[in-house]
C-alpha cells in the first residue's frame, strides 16, 4: 500500500474514451459587457481641483517643514485617518513597554525613593523581570523591532530620494513619516538585553557572611564548593588570623 502521505495510493484513474478525449468541446466566447463611461459634470471636476490642491498644500507642508514636529504634524494631518488611529493605539502599547524597560534600566522600578517604585507586594502592578522579558520577547516576535537612527538624518524629508526609502507601512517607514512607534526601539531592547544578562548573573550570586561580620558575594557553585570543605565560611582576614593560629603540625600555638 505504500507510505501514507506522499506515498498513499490515490484512486484508479478513470477510463477515458480516447476519440472523445481528443475532441476538444467548442468554446463560445461572450462578449463582456461595455463599461459605463464616467459622466464629468462641473461638480465632479471642481471636486477634483480641489482635491488636487489641498494635496499640492499638504506636499508644501511637509516639503517646508523645518522641524520633526511640523513635518510629522503635515503628516497626520493628510494621512489615511483609520489606519493612523490604529498605529496610534498600537503605539500605547509600545510605550508601556519602553516605560518598564527605562525604569528598570534606571533602577527606579525598584527604588522606593522614587516616584517610578512599584511595591512587588503590589501584585496587580509589579511585573518582574523574567515575567517582563516573556512580554517583550512576544511584542518582538509578533512587531520586530525599530530603529531611530532616521532622527539622526537632520531633516531628511527635504531629500525626496531618500524619502522614497520610506513610503511602507514598515515600523521604521511609519516613525519617520509619521513619528508614531509602532515596534520597540532596537536601542532599548539592546539595553534590556544587557540589564538581563547582570540581573542573571546577580540571580546566580549568593553572600556568604564570615562570622566577623564580613560579606561576601560568590556565585552559587563556588560558595558550594567552600561550605563542602568548611562548616562555617570565613573571610580572607579571619581565614588568615586562622592560619597563625595553627603551627606546622597542625596544633594550636600556645
Amino acid at each position: 500500500m505504500g507510505i501514507r502521505g506522499h506515498g498513499r495510493p490515490g484512486p484508479r484513474p478513470k477510463k477515458t474514451d480516447p476519440i472523445v478525449a481528443a475532441i476538444e468541446p467548442e468554446v463560445v466566447q461572450t462578449p463582456a459587457p461595455a463599461a459605463k463611461k464616467r459622466i464629468r459634470n462641473v461638480a465632479n471636476i471642481e471636486a477634483e481641483q480641489r482635491y488636487k490642491e489641498k494635496k499640492l498644500r499638504e506636499r508644501k507642508e511637509r516639503t517646508g517643514a523645518d522641524t520633526f514636529e511640523e513635518f510629522w504634524a503635515a503628516s497626520l494631518k493628510g494621512g489615511n485617518q483609520k489606519q493612523i488611529a490604529a498605529w496610534k493605539a498600537r503605539q500605547e502599547r509600545v510605550f508601556d513597554l519602553m516605560w518598564y524597560i527605562e525604569h528598570n534600566v534606571s533602577g527606579d522600578y525598584n527604588n522606593p525613593a522614587s516616584p517610578h517604585y512599584c511595591d512587588p507586594n503590589d501584585t496587580e502592578c509589579f511585573v518582574g523581570v523574567e515575567e517582563g522579558n516573556q512580554d517583550l520577547r512576544e511584542d518582538l516576535a509578533q512587531y520586530g523591532q525599530c530603529s531611530r537612527a532616521i532622527l539622526s538624518l537632520g531633516r531628511f524629508w527635504k531629500n525626496a530620494a531618500r524619502m522614497n526609502n520610506y513610503k511602507g507601512d514598515d515600523a521604521v517607514s511609519v516613525l519617520a513619516t509619521y513619528g508614531i512607534l509602532i515596534a520597540v526601539p532596537t536601542d532599548l531592547v539592546r539595553q534590556w538585553d544587557e540589564y538581563l544578562k547582570e540581573y542573571r548573573k546577580k540571580q546566580e550570586d549568593v553572600t556568604l557572611t564570615c562570622s566577623c561580620g564580613t560579606q561576601t558575594s560568590v556565585h552559587a557553585s563556588t560558595a558550594k564548593q567552600i561550605l563542602a570543605t568548611n562548616t562555617r565560611y570565613h573571610c580572607p582576614k579571619c581565614s588568615d588570623k586562622s592560619t597563625d593560629l595553627i603551627d606546622d603540625w597542625g596544633r594550636l600555638k600556645l
